[in-house]
């Protein structure tokens, strides 16, 4: 569904995903530098893919590809889970002086909660988040890809879903969302049938069956009798006289024309 893709809503984070950062007066400048570190990552783990065909096992890869400075790969860490974490080695400290709680030299009366910044590989969004909250997402990553696929996908499809089509950052969140999504399906599919059997239950729900019913016939080995039920959620979708209804007969067409048809009967 490339072709035809409905942009999504601008960025939209929910659940143990949701956070705000609260800068202070020193970690103020750390989280720039932070954010900036992890762009670059994210930059050399892009063009790592783009001439191997996959992403680097470790941060290593990327240094010794003339990809990343060393130092910038020291201060991170990597998770060994699905989907990936890339953060911030160490935390932001917890307790400021000075600054807006306070005359300069005075200690604040506030405790700022720990934070790290990360970065989901394969995703647009890099993040602060704050210590206990990290700790959970991480928990999260390292759990196997056959659990956490589900809601992997959704979380994206629910991007997908509050989509504002004369809003170009509303455009651009919702096709990494779709590339993101496409690349879950991708993985699922090299896991195996039990990761591929997490996300064909997801056909129930509303927010993700618009998306998965195309991917999952696009990119994943299923059942004659999954893939005609995708057919028949997008043949439902093709409907009528709008631009999505448009898109779907669009993609049946070429599905079609492509022999999908017969595999289908």
């Amino acid at each position: 569904m490339r072709a035809s893709r409905l942009a999504a809503a601008a960025l939209v984070v929910t659940g143990v995903f949701a956070a705000r950062y609260l800068a202070t007066p020193r970690s103020r400048g750390e989280r720039p530098r932070a954010l900036a570190h992890l762009g670059a990552i994210k930059h050399a783990f892009e063009t790592y893919r783009l001439q191997h065909g996959s992403y680097p096992e470790s941060l290593r890869r990327l240094v010794d590809a003339g990809l990343l400075p060393a130092k910038i790969a020291d201060e991170h860490r990597m998770s060994s889970g699905k989907p990936t974490i890339v953060y911030r080695a160490e935390t932001f400290a917890t307790w400021q002086t000075g600054g807006p709680w306070g005359d300069p030299g005075e200690k604040a009366a506030v405790r700022i909660p720990a934070a790290r910044a990360a970065w989901f590989v394969g995703e647009e969004r890099i993040e602060i988040v704050g210590d206990e909250l990290f700790t959970r997402w991480l928990d999260a990553a390292r759990g196997s890809l056959v659990e956490g696929v589900a809601a992997w996908y959704r979380r994206h499809a629910f991007v997908c879903s509050r989509i504002e089509y004369a809003d170009m950052a509303s455009v651009e969140a919702s096709n990494a969302s779709v590339d993101a999504m496409y690349t879950i399906v991708e993985r699922a599919e090299r896991h195996g049938p039990e990761a591929v059997a997490k996300l064909v239950a997801l056909l129930d729900d509303p927010l993700a069956r618009p998306w998965l019913a195309h991917q999952l016939v696009e990119k994943t080995t299923i059942s004659p009798e999954v893939r005609r039920r995708c057919i028949a959620i997008v043949e439902e979708r093709a409907k009528g006289d709008g631009l999505e209804a448009t898109g779907e007969r669009e993609w049946l067409e070429k599905w079609r024309d492509g022999g999908g048809g017969e595999q289908a009967q």
